[in-house]
């Protein structure tokens, strides 16, 4: 089993725990180790591995199939995008979230906090792009809808929560609705509820300061006083700027139009704030400038200033451009969906600066099937051009491999068509044999606790094809997205009543004109599906020595990778043979030994006997 451990008060420890009930990966948490730099995980082999990122990668992947969905292979970087936004959220958190740290100062908390925002309104609006593209709440960062959870989600969820628990204030969140929403969601499943307990957010205003330590109490206590008496002013202002903006409670609203003119004004507040300091921080460096520097440090200092603030004015003009551009977003694609499905697309009023994928593709492909632009003409005379697609598997959906090759095929078939030719390209999708069996059984094992035989011939049959209505769906789904131009009123299967009669019928006459025939070999057993497999479905494994293995059909491990000696006396009484296996039970079937007739071990001939038992 693996281990973990944490230093004290480690984001990662709800991230890693979490991770593991998504994979039902079995897991100890052993307690928090202060002299730890870094989280880290020990597998059950004694391999560690040490960092946030590499540690919940690691506990992601430990899962068997479960691991594929917390990083689809066609989001992979997608994926590693949004770990690293996570990583630097952590690291800009401990400012706020660390007050007893030496490196938590008020210096670091101001300088953490322009990179937080553009984070979040980076967060913010890519959920508003994909809550405005399924037209509905966004469940994930890198899907709309009910779409499950990913890896993604869950690092970045684990970083904001204790900032917005803790930090963020009422009026902050305000602008940041779909990022609220989304993490209230991710909070309350079932995965996190466990772990990080009730959801109560921060209903502070602006942003909490961190919780001081014992022993700063005093003295904070006297240097607020000194500055009340001094700034009091500056401060009652501030608040009040705070509480004219866009306040109002932590409402969350899921409209990205609304979401993104909050998103802008928090924004464009912020901007504001920033290029006050800035000037106010030149002044100071030139005025220090003017009086002859004889004051080399508040010299430095002022010049610093100047630069931090001109650094927080950049980034928070990040977050207003973000907020600004999934707004647009949203107006452009509320035009683009307008269009009755079928019919041309209507086009928006103005385009937009850059390539959205859903905005550009949207309403054109249900158009050209309305029109049949993919469909052969029968009556033609032009010379015909007929390919196949290579029938992908319906154990999983499509990646990258299958999106290279049908856009190669793609361009293929569409030049032919525009060459003059009558084209035919002919969509399915392959049953892929003991590969979807594989993952069925293992389905029905996991939910169920049954097997196929526990189901019989026909019910196992309907699972695999509900299986396959599925997966089959979600294939064809994502072949649409690509725009490829194959003609769906000819969509096969190959296990569907047509294919299997042909494929039974190419046996039988290969069979009967002597192309292939049965005997007796070795196979590859599979002690699960209980059938023989191909040799491109076995996978080999080196055992260094001793090593106990789980084998479907055994209660106990089995042991493997040991060599087993044993002697058989000669008759003559004269010495014996020794011999060496993996395999000890064969003993009891031996019906000779046989040895090099110039190997001096033995010095027998042949014809000698031995004795057994």
């Amino acid at each position: 089993m693996a281990t973990f451990q944490a230093p004290p008060g480690h984001l990662s420890q709800a991230e890693v725990l979490i991770l593991s009930r998504m994979v039902e990966a079995k897991l100890t948490v052993e307690a928090p180790d202060p002299d730890l730099q870094a989280p880290q995980l020990t597998t059950a082999e004694g391999h560690k591995v040490v960092g946030t990122m590499a540690v919940v990668r690691a506990v992601a992947a430990s899962g068997d199939s479960k691991g594929d969905a917390l990083v689809p292979k066609d989001l992979a970087g997608e994926v590693d995008r949004w770990l690293e936004v996570a990583a630097e959220l952590e690291s800009h958190a401990g400012a706020w979230l660390e007050p007893t740290s030496h490196h938590t100062t008020d210096e670091a908390r101001e300088a953490s906090r322009p990179d937080i925002l553009a984070h979040l309104g980076a967060v913010e609006a890519q959920l508003s792009r994909a809550a405005a593209d399924a037209a509905a709440p966004a469940a994930s960062l890198l899907g709309a809808g009910g779409g499950p959870l990913t890896l993604a989600d869950v690092a970045v969820a684990c970083a904001l929560l204790p900032l917005w628990r803790g930090v963020l204030g009422e009026d902050v969140r305000a602008g940041f609705p779909a990022t609220g929403a989304w993490l209230r969601g991710a909070a309350e499943s079932e995965h996190f509820a466990p772990v990080v307990g009730e959801v109560k957010f921060c209903a502070a205003s602006g942003w909490a300061e961190p919780a001081a330590a014992p022993a700063d109490k005093k003295k904070k206590k006297k240097k607020g006083a000194a500055a009340g008496a001094t700034e009091g002013g500056e401060q009652q202002q501030q608040q009040q700027d705070d509480e004219g903006g866009e306040g109002g409670g932590d409402k969350e609203e899921l409209d990205p139009e609304k979401a993104a003119k909050k998103a802008a004004k928090l924004a464009e507040k912020e901007a504001k704030r920033a290029k006050a300091a800035a000037k106010a921080a030149a002044a100071a460096a030139a005025a220090d400038k003017a009086g002859g520097g004889n004051d080399k440090k508040a010299k430095a200092k002022a010049e610093a200033d100047a630069k931090k603030a001109r650094c927080k004015g950049r980034n928070v003009c990040a977050v207003r451009v973000a907020a600004a551009e999934a707004e647009e977003v949203a107006k452009l694609l509320a035009e683009v969906r307008s269009t009755p499905k079928g019919e041309r697309k209507i086009m928006p009023a103005e385009l937009y600066k850059g390539y959205h994928p859903t905005m550009v593709e949207a309403a054109w492909y249900e158009w050209w099937e309305q029109c049949g632009f993919f469909k052969p003409d029968l009556a033609s005379d032009k010379p015909p051009f007929v390919i196949v697609i290579p029938p992908p598997n319906v154990t999983g959906a499509l990646h990258i491999g299958h999106a290279l090759t049908n856009s190669i095929q793609d361009t293929i078939v569409r030049w032919r068509r525009m060459s003059g030719y009558n084209v035919l390209w002919v969509p399915g999708m392959d049953h892929a044999g003991i590969a979807t069996q594989s993952v069925v059984e293992k389905k029905l094992a996991k939910e169920r606790r049954i097997t196929r035989h526990d189901l019989g011939r026909d019910a196992f049959l309907t699972e695999v094809y509900s299986w396959v209505k599925d997966y089959g769906g979600r294939i064809c789904g994502q072949l649409r997205r690509m725009g490829s131009s194959v003609d769906w009123s000819r969509q096969v299967f190959t296990m569907d009543d047509a294919r299997s009669a042909s494929v039974l019928e190419a046996f039988v006459r290969m069979y009967e004109g002597g192309v292939i025939y049965r005997d007796n070999r070795l196979v590859n057993w599979d002690c699960r599906l209980r059938t023989a497999v191909s040799d491109i479905e076995v996978d080999y494994i080196d055992v260094p020595g001793r090593t106990l293995i789980n084998v479907p059909g055994f209660d106990q491990p089995v042991e493997f990778g040991v060599l087993t000696s044993f002697a058989y006396p000669l008759e003559s009484g004269e010495g014996e043979i020794v011999v060496a296996t993996t395999r000890p039970e064969t003993m009891l079937g031996d019906t000779a030994v046989a040895v090099h007739p110039e190997d001096p071990r033995w010095g027998v001939g042949p014809g000698v006997m031995a004795m057994w038992g």
